[in-house]
């Protein structure tokens, strides 16, 4: 079954006609302009006749694939790199989290580890199954702040970032670390080859983090904890508008 679709607010620039072949056979016929990746997605999003799975999974899940490599979303059309007129691509929906997710403690002193304590986490997922994840922490402690004070040196906060690649098991993963880097101290064991836990949501993550803070506290901290970090949208692109369709 082939379809078209043809775009109308893409920059003004010379055509081409690519093939996007889904896994339930449709034969679509996008002809495009200087458009990115992402929006391209987001086009294939707004039409009816891609399946229903495709149209309602989250934008940056959805895969353009081209010979055995996946399009990043950056991507412009006019890049060389990219593909040329007449050529197949394959839409395909991974599983696995994709984009940014970054925290939504909001309320001062009263972070996952215990109170008195916070937390701006953000989560890094690549398109190849990759993953970065820094947090920043601190707390309130009784310690006499003087002008020598170092709040990483008495235990106030931490900053740590985590790189790995990430394991689907449904829509459970883990997330094995191959390279960190601490500021502050810390009391755990954690090490290369240690994995992490999460699990994926629709437009968010619960991961399993090792906090620092909450030794001076009321809480579950210090230690692994569950915190829940929100698909940043704000770094999607907007869905082009007046795109229409032609059959």
């Amino acid at each position: 079954v082939k379809h078209i679709l043809m775009a109308t607010d893409a920059p003004k620039c010379a055509t081409k006609t690519l093939h996007v072949l889904t896994p339930t056979g449709e034969d679509i016929e996008l002809i495009c302009e200087d458009e990115t990746i992402l929006q391209l997605k987001m086009r294939l999003q707004s039409s009816e006749q891609v399946p229903e799975k495709f149209r309602s999974a989250p934008t940056r899940a959805l895969r353009l694939v081209f010979g055995t490599q996946v399009l990043p979303d950056d991507l412009h059309l006019s890049d060389p790199a990219g593909p040329k007129d007449g050529d197949q691509l394959s839409l395909i929906v991974s599983l696995a989290p994709c984009g940014i997710y970054k925290s939504e403690i909001s309320e001062v002193g009263h972070g996952p580890a215990a109170d008195n304590t916070w937390i701006i986490a953000t989560a890094d997922f690549s398109d190849h199954g990759e993953f970065t994840i820094t947090m920043e922490e601190s707390e309130i402690t009784s310690d006499d702040e003087d002008d020598d004070y170092d709040p990483y040196e008495e235990r106030a906060a931490w900053d740590h970032c985590y790189r790995g690649t990430v394991q689907m098991d449904g829509s459970d993963f883990r997330m094995t670390i191959t390279s960190m880097e601490r500021k502050g101290i810390f009391d755990d064991k954690l090490r290369h080859g240690d994995e992490l836990l999460g699990k994926l949501g629709h437009n968010q993550v619960e991961l399993q983090l090792p906090f620092a803070a909450g030794r001076c506290n009321s809480g579950p901290g210090p230690g692994l904890l569950w915190i829940t970090l929100v698909q940043d949208i704000s770094l999607e692109d907007p869905r082009p508008s007046g795109t229409k369709e032609s059959l």
